[in-house]
């Protein structure tokens, strides 16, 4: 646990396996009515560091002569490092859930599930197409221990306002990474949460079927363009002390890399590209799970490309239009 600015502590769940269960951060705005930002995994022992954390942050506000109750959770997204403790935040600590109806939407199990089918459109072979439909039908709940509950206690929409500990906050639409990803940001205070939409050292993940480069462009311009932003507090990772410089970072690479898929179709001499060639020549040098997490941003690239008549899909291969 640590206090990242004045009664805000960051809280860390450890990961396991890299990428596939990164360590996640959730934040705690601590005071007389305050919230949990991400609730992270929903693994027994995971749950059970948590609630050893919330109590160690009770003392120190005790410690203070501070009040402290926290009465709301929100996630920033549907995906289960998010949103898998908000059941056991309410049965531990009676912490009420909150969602955005897209949210909920997403979070129906059976449409979460059909979900795990969204490659097999995609002409990525048959070996890879059932090992990411076995991770995220099977694997992934029992590896993070994703966890829904029924329906949340409140509901809130976008571009709305909380109060938080007598301060305004905004719940800012943040799609991109997933398109019903939220932030929570503080013009007085000039913090934004950014959950995985801007990660300090790392680029996050995108791919399909919920995820869109342009509406993660469009956010990250956004939230560039807000009137104050001195700190933003990630998923997963250490706090960006420099935020703007950061957006900036990843914008470039963001066009850095729509421009490697073209050049890598460019060279083809007419031949045209699969989506497996293009990850190869992009990640030659790297190994197999980091150029299968990657065939999700080049899928969506190339779409976006595709309909910006800037490339040609006939068959599995892309072509120079």
């Amino acid at each position: 646990m640590q206090e990242v600015a004045p009664n805000i502590f960051m809280i860390t769940e450890q990961g396991a396996m890299g990428a596939l269960m990164p360590p996640v951060n959730l934040y705690v705005l601590a005071g007389s009515d305050g919230l949990v930002f991400d609730t992270g995994y929903g693994r027994k022992a995971i749950l059970e560091h948590l609630a050893k954390e919330m109590e160690r942050i009770q003392a120190v506000m005790a410690a203070r002569g501070t009040p402290f109750a926290v009465t709301r959770a929100l996630p920033s997204h549907s995906h289960p490092d998010h949103f898998s403790g908000l059941g056991y935040l309410k049965k531990r600590f009676g912490i009420q859930s909150m969602l955005t109806p897209k949210m909920a939407v997403n979070l129906d199990p059976a449409r979460y599930r059909r979900r795990a089918l969204a490659y097999w459109k995609y002409d990525i072979g048959l070996r890879k197409k059932m090992t990411l439909t076995a991770y995220l039908a099977v694997i992934q709940s029992l590896l993070l221990g994703t966890t829904f509950i029924d329906r949340p206690d409140t509901f809130v929409e976008e571009n709305s306002q909380l109060t938080i500990n007598d301060e305004p906050w905004q719940i800012l639409p943040a799609p991109g990474h997933w398109d019903d990803h939220v932030a929570l940001y503080s013009e007085d205070r000039g913090i934004l949460f950014s959950g995985d939409t801007i990660l300090r050292s790392i680029t996050t993940w995108l791919g399909p079927p919920l995820s869109s480069i342009s509406a993660y462009t469009q956010t990250l311009e956004r939230i560039l363009a807000l009137p104050k932003l001195d700190l933003i507090l990630s998923a997963h990772g250490s706090p960006i002390r420099e935020p703007r410089q950061r957006i900036r970072q990843i914008l470039a690479h963001r066009a850095q890399r729509t421009a490697d898929v073209l050049a890598v179709i460019a060279q083809t001499s007419g031949r045209g590209a699969t989506i497996n060639e293009i990850a190869g020549a992009l990640y030659r040098d790297e190994h197999a799970q980091k150029r299968n997490l990657a065939d999700g941003w080049i899928i969506l690239t190339l779409e976006e490309l595709a309909r910006e008549e800037k490339i040609e899909a006939v068959g599995n291969r892309f072509f120079a239009a």
